[in-house]
């Protein structure tokens, strides 16, 4: 058993420690079953790499990166390692989910007024480091108000210990545990008793007791912070105030560097901030020790306390990544057309195509959909309704991203994901009376997607179609669209309200709806339901239809002559039954998947088909762009020799007229000379 700050690691089997001092701790590293001289060279090569990471990142090294950026002048800049950027970004995230109660900068950041940044291509301001210009491209730092200072001490170590795991992997180490000094333990894979790895918890108050709790973690990490042990060390950045409460605090997260940031973070947090955090990231879970507590407060782990922790990795794209694909995916062509659709704020253009796409690469993430929406950019808030989870989003973040809804876009999209939360009813019938366009817009897309839910009792829409036939035309222009489309999904989905909706919308007749300079139209209500309806019908007649012509047709069978019927065991009889049955069924099958790899191939074969046929466009189209180019390239020239062969021309004539005028000039003064001449001849006789 090995002791790690407050923390036992329980294992099994022939295994070897590893240590060495770093970053002012002592560093250790496991790897079970593992030859000596292979443990040795795996260690030397993880500590050679954490001795590399603190040269970058200590404070107190004076050639170290975060040492030079503290030593900047204001407009200065420093070139520094990936691994500085990576955790300054990292914190700055961190920063703004825990509501700035993790802060890596010190001397009274709070008073800062940032200047105008300095354009340098690029770069970026992250929030929590106003006084730093990072342009990660080029890798530097500028210093933008003085008198501030960098302290990794908080993420360092956890970002050491993470960035070891490709270095196992390297060395094809499926099994190993690290820890950072006494606060941080990152384990890989299974230990050799074939369970996860035990981490013990231990109390502060009696640190040689037994442990409060045992956690049996695998590919995660465990951290922890508390004021015992050190003092009241632990400073909340928001007041300057030292933290007297709780005693401790643990974070169990995928990641070292985010469970060694937020155990700091989990110190200063009230407990609703801490649940409503834990409930957002389902892949951290958090435990306190308070003063006046025998036991330990879980946060998002749930009732069952015994289950193994193995938390649900995040995606690897972060914000900055997200939004550089955004804008690498945006047009200029879905630019104009989502302004034609009203949307007035910043965007990239990017296509619903692109954002699924996208959406399949990050899967759930609801921190990067809380990083996206607070944005405050068009396509990043529609990309933040597709990747949010559900499950982990309460009611105040919903209210919240319903207060900031400025167009029809982007409330439909968050219509649909509010529909797949256990909030969706509530929040409908909370929203419908809404006098703001976008919220009411969002209430009756909420209805409307009710109306497909068979959960819900039919009796729930009487009222809605009620509201919709007294209301529809007093309400604003959006939720005027929506109240009708409302109407006509209880129309088509509710067989028992058909009649009555059909009804409603011929006493409402067309509602007027601007959609501004699109075709866009508010569909009239009963022609709408009939119209869905019977091609509902008629699509469910064609797939009985296919399914009929699917399904074997039975064999004709011709009448045979009577035979005369001899006595026979009647188990020869049903065996020969069975076994024409079987023949029947092996035929038919194989009959069902001939047509089927028949199908298939000819389906390939048309895919195949259009793919050249696409390819023989796309090679069509540039030969005629190409042409049309080269044509316009040989007009210019032409254009080109012409003027300049008009111009030649002009100069000729130019110079020949001049020659000419120069000429008779000269001729002129020529006779005015010999007249003279002869004057004064005459004169002298």
């Amino acid at each position: 058993m090995s002791e790690v700050s407050r923390l036992s690691t329980v294992s099994a089997g022939n295994i070897q420690w590893h240590s060495h001092e770093a970053m002012a701790c002592t560093w250790g590293l496991t790897i079970p079953n593992a030859p000596p001289a292979t443990g040795r060279a795996v260690a030397r090569s993880i500590f050679d790499e954490i001795d590399r990471l603190e040269r970058e990142l200590s404070r107190f090294i004076e050639h170290s990166d975060v040492a030079r950026v503290n030593a900047l002048s204001v407009g200065a800049s420093a070139r520094v390692g990936l691994a500085t950027i990576e955790c300054l970004e990292l914190a700055s995230r961190l920063s703004v989910e825990t509501h700035s109660t993790f802060d890596v900068t010190r001397g009274g950041r709070r008073a800062i007024r940032p200047a105008v940044a300095p354009a340098r291509g690029p770069g970026v301001v992250l929030p929590g480091l106003e006084h730093l210009w990072i342009d990660r491209s080029e890798r530097t730092l500028t210093c933008r108000v003085a008198g501030i200072t960098i302290d990794l001490g908080g993420i360092g170590k956890g970002y050491a210990l993470d960035q070891m795991l490709p270095l196992l992997d390297d060395w094809g180490v499926t099994s190993a545990l690290l820890h950072a000094g006494e606060s941080t333990v990152r384990v890989v894979g299974d230990p050799p008793t074939g369970d996860a790895w035990r981490i013990g918890i231990r109390d502060p108050r009696n640190p040689s007791g037994p442990p409060l709790e045992i956690l049996s973690i695998r590919d995660a990490a465990v951290a922890g912070s508390g004021i015992d042990e050190h003092g009241h060390h632990i400073v909340d950045p928001r007041s300057g105030q030292a933290v007297t409460e709780p005693l401790g605090a643990w974070a169990v997260a995928p990641s070292a560097a985010i469970a060694d940031a937020l155990s700091t973070s989990f110190m200063i947090l009230s407990r609703e901030a801490l649940g409503r955090y834990c409930v957002r990231d389902r892949s951290v879970w958090a435990a306190r020790l308070e003063r006046a507590s025998d036991g330990l407060s879980w946060f998002g782990r749930g009732d069952d306390s015994s289950r193994t922790v193995s938390p649900y990795r995040r995606s690897t794209m972060n914000f900055a990544e997200a939004m550089s694909q955004l804008e690498a995916e945006g047009t200029e062509q879905n630019r104009k057309v989502y302004a034609r659709h009203g949307v007035d704020t910043d965007m990239f253009g990017v296509s619903f195509a692109a954002l699924k796409s996208l959406t399949k690469q990050i899967k759930t993430d609801q921190p990067l959909a809380q990083e996206l929406w607070e944005s405050g950019n068009h396509d990043a808030r529609v990309l933040a309704t597709m990747i949010a989870d559900p499950q982990a989003t309460d009611r105040t973040t919903l209210q919240l991203w319903a207060a900031d809804l400025n167009n029809y876009i982007v409330a439909d999209a968050f219509s649909a994901f509010v529909a797949k939360t256990t909030l969706a009813r509530e929040l409908a019938d909370e929203w419908a009376a809404s006098e703001s366009d976008h919220i009411g817009q969002t209430a009756w897309n909420l209805i409307s997607h009710l109306a497909r839910d068979t959960a819900v009792p039919d009796d729930y829409f009487r009222d809605k179609v009620r509201t919709v036939e007294t209301e529809v035309h007093q309400r604003k222009n959006r939720t005027r669209h929506a109240m009708c489309m409302a109407l006509c999904a209880v129309g088509i989905d509710r067989e028992t309200f058909r009649e009555a909706a059909i009804e409603a919308g011929q006493r409402i007749g067309r509602v007027d709806v601007d959609h501004g300079e699109t075709d866009c139209k508010t569909p009239y209500a009963p022609d709408y339901i009939e119209k869905a309806v019977a091609q509902r019908a008629a699509l469910s007649a064609a797939r009985d239809e296919r399914r009929a012509q699917a399904a074997p047709a039975p064999t004709a069978r011709t009448k045979r002559p009577a035979r005369r019927v001899t006595a026979k065991p009647a188990r020869k009889t049903a065996k020969k039954k069975t076994a024409a049955k079987s023949s029947r069924k092996k035929t038919t099958r194989k009959k069902a998947t001939k047509k089927k790899s028949a199908g298939k191939k000819t389906v390939k074969r048309k895919a195949v088909k259009r793919t050249a046929k696409k390819t023989t466009r796309k090679k069509v189209a540039k030969k005629k762009v190409k042409k049309a180019a080269k044509r316009k390239t040989a007009k210019k020239k032409a254009t080109r020799k012409k003027v300049k062969k008009t111009a030649k021309r002009k100069t000729v004539k130019r110079k020949t007229a001049n020659k000419k005028v120069a000429k008779r000039k000269s001729a002129k003064r020529a006779g005015k000379v010999a007249k003279r001449s002869k004057a004064g001849k005459s004169r002298r006789r």
